[in-house]
């Protein structure tokens, strides 16, 4: 006689699939003390707060990093097709990056 699986573990695995999704794949670091860099693709960025952007200028989602427990989101910058510049965000915190070149 065949064992017959649960609709909840169907549900539970659909709903896993979907924040697996959702969250986006890792694609860097942050690093730093302070934070400061972030090493995206072997490329590295650095923060800096003087740049005049503003969180307006988010712009699509490239995916996550990750400093030990915490998971970043990080947007590219609309406006910089050559991704120069990224947005990384933190819950409400957020900061810009500018590629070390």
């Amino acid at each position: 006689m065949k064992r017959k699986i649960p609709l909840s573990f169907y549900v539970a695995a659909i709903v896993l699939v979907i924040i697996l999704l959702v969250r986006g794949p890792k694609i860097g670091t942050v690093r730093g003390a302070e934070m400061e860099k972030m090493v995206i693709h072997g490329v590295t960025y650095v923060q800096n707060p003087f740049l005049d952007f503003s969180y307006a200028d988010k712009g699509r989602y490239l995916g996550r990093a990750t400093a030990g427990g915490i998971t970043f989101r990080v947007y590219a910058v609309k406006g910089d097709p050559d991704h120069r510049y990224l947005y990384r965000l933190w819950s409400w915190e957020g900061a810009f990056y500018e590629r070390k070149d």
